[in-house]
Parts: C-alpha cells; sequence; structure tokens
C-alpha cells in the first residue's frame, strides 16, 4: 500500500514526465506541416498501388497542426523522446517536388523512409538523403525521379533494405557508384533495384557497350532479398554469387546473362523464389527450392 501511495505522489508531481513523452516535438511537427503545405494531393498520383497490394489515401489530410503528430497518419515516434523515427507515405497520392530545401531533411532521427507511389517527378534524388545516419529503410521507388543516384547514399550505412525500383530507365547509378555500394552497404538484407540503370561497370566490347554484374555483389553477405531484373546485364552469372546464402528470393529476370548457369544453389538452403527467365544462358537448369 505504502508503494502505491508513493507512485501516485510521483505521478501527481511529475505529470509533464508521465503524459509527455508521446508528444511529438514542436519543430518537427512544423517540419512536417511545411512538407505537407509544398505537396500536393493529386488522384492521380499514386494510380499503380492496387496492382501492389496497396490502397491509395491522402495520409497528410490527417496531419492536423493543433494535433499531436505522433497519431497521425504514416508517422511514428519514439516513445521516450518523442522524435520521429519513422514516415510512412506510401500511395498517399502526393504530388510535386522534394528538393534539398524540403522540410523532410529536418527530420533527422528518421530510421524508417518509404515514400513510394507518389509522384515527385520530374526532380532528382536530392543528395541530402544521405544525411539520415539512424536510417535503416529506405524506399524510393515509383516516385518519376530521375538522373544520377547521388553518391551521399553511401553514408547510410546502417541500410538494411534499400528499393529504388522504379519500372523506367530514367535513374542511374553514376560511374563506380554501384560497385561502391556493394562494397560499402554490407549490412543490406533487401536490395531492389528493377529497372534501374546501372553504368558503374561498363566494359566496351567491340562495338557495344555490356554492362556485367560487379564481382563485388559477393560482398552483400546478409542479403535476403535481391532483385536485380530488366537492367540490360550482359555476361555470366557470376560465382561470388554463392557467397549470398541468406538468400530466400533471387530475381535478375529480364536481362541479357548468357553462358552456362553456375552450380550455386544447392547452398542456398533458404531460398524461396528463384528466377532467371528471360536471358540467353545455355543448358538446362532446375534449381530444387526449399518450400
Amino acid at each position: 500500500m505504502g508503494c502505491l501511495f508513493l507512485v501516485l505522489v510521483f505521478v501527481l508531481q511529475h505529470p509533464i514526465v508521465i503524459f509527455s513523452s508521446h508528444l511529438c516535438r514542436q519543430s518537427q511537427s512544423l517540419a512536417l506541416q511545411k512538407l505537407k503545405q509544398k505537396l500536393a494531393v493529386d488522384d492521380s498520383s499514386s494510380a499503380n498501388c492496387e496492382f501492389n497490394g496497396h490502397f491509395p489515401y491522402p495520409k497528410t489530410l490527417s496531419w492536423n497542426r493543433s494535433t499531436n503528430c505522433c497519431t497521425w497518419d504514416g508517422v511514428t515516434c519514439d516513445r521516450v523522446t518523442g522524435q520521429i523515427t519513422g514516415l510512412d507515405l506510401i500511395c498517399s497520392q502526393l504530388h510535386g517536388t522534394i528538393d534539398s530545401n524540403s522540410s523532410l531533411f529536418k527530420i533527422s532521427h528518421l530510421q524508417k523512409l518509404n515514400l513510394a507511389y507518389n509522384d515527385f517527378s520530374p526532380s532528382q534524388i536530392s543528395s541530402k538523403f544521405g544525411l539520415f545516419p539512424r536510417l535503416t529503410h529506405l524506399t524510393l521507388s515509383r516516385l518519376g525521379f530521375l538522373g544520377r543516384i547521388p553518391s551521399q547514399l553511401l553514408n547510410l550505412s546502417k541500410l538494411i533494405s534499400l528499393d529504388l525500383s522504379i519500372g523506367l530507365e530514367e535513374l542511374r547509378f553514376g560511374p563506380h557508384t554501384f560497385k561502391m555500394f556493394l562494397q560499402n552497404l554490407i549490412q543490406l538484407r533487401e536490395l531492389y533495384l528493377t529497372s534501374t540503370y546501372i553504368s558503374s561497370s561498363l566494359l566496351l566490347s567491340g562495338r557495344y557497350f555490356s554492362r556485367t554484374i560487379p564481382k563485388s555483389i559477393g560482398n552483400l553477405i546478409q542479403l535476403n532479398n535481391l532483385r536485380l531484373l530488366s537492367n540490360n546485364f550482359n555476361g555470366s552469372l557470376l560465382s561470388t554469387i554463392s557467397n549470398l546464402v541468406q538468400l530466400v528470393e533471387f530475381d535478375i529476370s529480364s536481362n541479357n546473362l548468357t553462358g552456362d548457369i553456375p552450380n550455386i544453389f544447392s547452398n542456398f538452403t533458404k531460398l524461396k523464389s528463384l528466377s532467371l527467365s528471360y536471358n540467353l544462358f545455355s543448358g538446362f537448369f532446375h534449381p530444387q527450392l526449399q518450400t
């Protein structure tokens, strides 16, 4: 009974400590409000969401400045500090641009950021996306971004998941940047680069340019999911891929890979999904996948 009395006294004397632990910080609330003001809501901006199992709706409409921003749609806060740690705006019907002056980059404690299936064309990916030191998940797919992928993303050393898939060949890695990604972001478990133009491993062969898969892809030993489909890769399927023994999904379909398929997949005891179709491989290969 005495302990209960002491707890009640503490609550009455320190109400701020107890009841403000979930409150969003005012500076971050203002940053989100400015982001909302700069981005318009357009029904057509998330038109393809339904085909990927998502329902489009404007999450930012719930962002009312008179309420705690930790309760807003798509916003996750740290329960103790009130810092915004997650922002999930997938399929939010947003249209506009996110440039280097965007208030988004003032939310410095982000760990997860998903902006997929909105329309930010024809802007580029800002180098300031590399200024989120705590970021573990970054999804910038199907946004209409074009141009070169900034090398500053290499600063995101804690990345576990990276999705830059676009469906259009307008977003590209610069010279050597892709190799540097494979060498430095070794914590990655998910890497999705569908239809992303990878120019970092260009080799001149006769009158044609060929893009080969860098050997350093074998550095990503934590990968669970790897999608490199529709990238016009040439050459052979490298044996260094055998290092990726944690793979559950591997899709390298719709490229121009040739030669024999190396006998490496028997080591992939966790592999559930494998797609090598629409390449130019010789011979016949039928992997035994775990079910």
